[in-house]
């Protein structure tokens, strides 16, 4: 079985199930992480980071093909205003499926900055069609 793309930030990942025939993310798919209604003002932007943990199942490519690319691409988020560091983990039971922590400064480095930024646009150009689905995006704070 696939399972959609879903970011999750410093939180269990929860996946939903997409069509197995289900089409790679084009690179102009808009993002699925907006902040919820009820997410406090400034969140994100007093007394820590804000970690971004992405669960990336891919479409019928080789997991070799994504970690090339993914060398290649991470730039355009390793550039980015408010970036502190990232990993690229791969799935042992489903070796298609690849986990991305990020951490900001704050959510609005991630959001705003970098989510409507020109890196955004070529991070998603040259890695978004690996993709099964557009990632679905949740923010936390530093720990608790």
């Amino acid at each position: 079985m696939r399972f959609a793309s879903t970011l999750v930030c410093l939180a269990a990942c929860g996946s939903s199930p997409a069509a197995p025939d289900a089409p790679a993310v084009p690179p102009d798919a808009p993002p699925a992480d907006t902040p919820a209604a009820d997410a406090p003002a400034g969140f994100g932007t007093l007394g820590g980071m804000c970690g971004v943990l992405a669960e990336m199942q891919l479409t019928e490519t080789t997991p070799e093909l994504f970690r090339d690319t993914f060398a290649k691409a991470r730039r355009f988020i390793e550039t980015s205003k408010g970036f502190h560091r990232l990993e690229l983990r791969q799935g042992i039971e489903v070796p298609d499926s690849f986990i991305l922590t990020v951490w900001w400064e704050t959510l609005e480095d991630h959001t705003i900055a970098f989510k409507q930024s020109a890196n955004f646009t070529q991070w998603r150009a040259e890695i978004g069609h690996l993709f099964a689905a557009p990632p679905v995006v949740h923010h936390y704070s530093q720990d608790v």
